[in-house]
This record gives C-alpha cells, sequence and structure tokens, in this order.
C-alpha cells in the first residue's frame, strides 16, 4: 500500500443474520448516522450502507486514537451542500476528498465506496483520497470496468463527484488499481490520491 494510505473491506454474507453487522458494530454508529441511514429503503442496499458506515467510523477511531462515536464524521454533497447524502467528511473542516483537519493533527482523507455485497474505506494522511469498487457481471471483461472505477476514485478524489471532468481529475490525481486482499473473486477496484 502507498504511505499514509489505508484500505479495508468488508463483505455481507449471503444471509443477513451471518452478517459482521453485530450489535457491537451496530453501537458504532452515531444518532446522525442513524438517520441519515433511514432514508434508504431496500434492505440489502440499507445493510451495505449500515456496513460501510460504521467501518468508516472504527477505522478512523483507530486512526485518531478516539471511540468510533468521537469520529467527528460528518457527510456533504460537493453539489448542493446538503447533509444527507454526498461524500464523507471527518473533522471540522471541508476541503476535498474527505479531508478535515482533526485535533490539531495531519488531515485524514476519507472515501467509501460499496457494491454488491462489499464495503471498502480508504483513508489517507497523505492528502485528498477517494476509492471505487465494481462488482464485474458475469461473463464481462473486468478491463471494461477498470476505466469506471479509475475515473469514479479520481472525482471522489477531486471532491467533484459525478458532476465532474473525469479526465480532468485523472489528471490532477495519482490513480491506483487497487487489489484487495484476500481478492474476492470478480471485483475491480482503484484509489485515486490528489497530487
Amino acid at each position: 500500500m502507498l504511505p499514509g494510505v489505508s484500505v479495508r473491506w468488508a463483505s455481507l454474507s449471503p444471509r443477513p443474520q451471518q452478517s459482521p453487522l453485530t450489535a457491537e458494530w451496530r453501537s458504532s454508529l452515531a444518532p446522525s448516522d442513524a438517520v441519515r441511514l433511514r432514508a434508504v429503503r431496500h434492505p440489502r442496499q440499507h445493510a451495505l450502507s449500515v456496513l460501510a458506515v460504521v467501518l468508516l467510523r472504527l477505522e478512523a477511531a483507530g486512526a485518531l486514537g478516539v471511540e468510533p462515536l468521537e469520529v467527528p464524521l460528518r457527510w456533504e454533497c460537493p453539489g448542493c451542500g446538503a447533509p444527507d447524502h454526498g461524500r464523507p467528511l471527518v473533522g471540522g473542516g471541508g476541503g476535498v476528498g474527505g479531508v478535515g483537519g482533526v485535533g490539531g493533527g495531519a488531515p485524514l482523507g476519507v472515501s467509501v465506496a460499496h457494491a454488491g455485497d462489499l464495503a471498502v474505506v480508504a483513508m489517507s494522511t497523505a492528502g485528498p483520497v477517494g476509492v471505487d469498487v465494481e462488482v464485474v457481471p458475469d461473463g464481462q471483461d473486468p478491463a471494461d470496468l477498470r476505466s469506471w472505477v479509475r475515473s469514479e476514485a479520481a472525482l471522489k478524489a477531486t471532491g467533484e463527484g459525478l458532476a465532474g471532468d473525469a479526465a480532468a481529475s485523472q489528471a490532477a490525481c495519482a490513480v491506483h488499481d487497487l487489489a484487495l486482499a484476500p481478492a474476492p473473486p470478480g471485483v475491480v477496484a482503484a484509489l485515486a490520491l490528489l497530487h
């Protein structure tokens, strides 16, 4: 992995009652998370969104040396600024790629992606970060999705989101194909760091 960057992923099992969404994990959700997640109506998508937020809180807590509920996590849409959708931000500052100043230390860039049964969280003290993951449909060449995940990771790192200019975002970032380990079958992922 790159210096100052960590990536963690988790998967829902085929049956939600066997997933890692234990009571202990769910206790890592803040009331503001629960309000935001209530809007996700489809049960499987809701479980995956909960998994992503819990994974983000646990990883950020470890990086910051605080309890998961003490992580200053908020969400912000890069287009409209609304807090009920958009990218995650850690800390009080805005900025691109989920970067916010935390406790006077190095800023922590964060990014979340999910597809299929996977949730992926990337964190960086090296600058703004973006991550994307896609499940390759049966019979499709993984190379067909590689360009897309690289573009989306770069758009997340620059803070532009899907409305941004993919080519300009990729030019502004160092984009890396990401091998999740142990690699789940049929998955393509990418990580982008803003220069």
